[in-house]
């Protein structure tokens, strides 16, 4: 291959193949080679005219993959989606999130608590304050359960990643759990008391993020005291 190569003239090489990113394949300058050495009166191999025969080979040697002509590239068989009609013309991309998120929601928020109890603007969302009690599964197998009860004193509202924090006192030792909404080992929220008004141990805490009651255990027991009542009367 060396001595075809060296027979081989500059000129008969387009410009893009002595210096550039981009080369011919090596089969063209190959096939170019053996010609120019085989037959160097032909008019193929004159400087005037082997450009663009070269270029017009290596466009039908590499039509179906520009780096092998042993491989062949067949067009897709899927068909393209219709894309909606809000997101043919998106509002600063907030239609697309919003087409984003319910897909996900549909798909993995199965118990629909981020649109329902835990959602910011739903009418049956839940407050801080609120008494409720989460089921959830303890493997994948999804063979146990496991149950908390506790107070809720935050949520944090991110679409898909929506989650909610809830606390008790068990033996003296302050504990919590942090659960998210569209976790597949959730099961069940069982709501015991909702937080209502603004005076009361069943109050509403009036923030979304009630981390102060850390330091307030006697708030947290007087909830607790008033949620025993409420499962007694049931």
């Amino acid at each position: 291959m060396s001595r075809s190569l060296r027979t081989l003239s500059s000129a008969a090489l387009p410009a893009r193949c002595i210096a550039g990113p981009s080369r011919l394949p090596l089969d063209t300058i190959r096939k170019a080679s053996t010609q120019a050495a085989s037959n160097p009166s032909s008019p193929s191999s004159s400087p005037s005219s082997s450009p663009a025969a070269l270029a017009s080979a290596s466009v039908q040697s590499t039509a179906s993959y520009p780096y092998s002509s042993s491989i062949v590239s067949k067009p897709s068989t899927l068909e393209t989606p219709t894309p909606r009609r809000n997101l043919l013309h998106p509002k600063k991309g907030w239609s697309v999130i919003e087409h984003l998120n319910s897909h996900l929601r549909s798909q993995y928020d199965t118990l629909s608590l981020s649109t329902t109890l835990f959602a910011r603007k739903s009418p049956e969302r839940l407050r801080t304050g609120s008494i409720i009690t989460v089921t959830s599964w303890t493997n994948a197998a999804k063979t146990a359960t496991t149950s908390f009860s506790g107070v809720l004193i935050g949520t944090k509202h991110r679409g898909i990643d929506t989650s909610f924090r809830v606390r008790n006192v068990v033996s003296r030792i302050g504990v919590e759990y942090n659960f998210k909404c569209c976790s597949p080992l959730l099961k069940e929220v069982k709501v015991i008391k909702s937080a209502k008004g603004k005076k009361g141990p069943g109050r509403d805490l009036g923030t979304r993020k009630a981390y102060w009651v850390r330091d307030r255990p006697d708030i947290l027991s007087k909830i607790a005291a008033q949620a025993s009542k409420a499962v007694k009367s049931r």
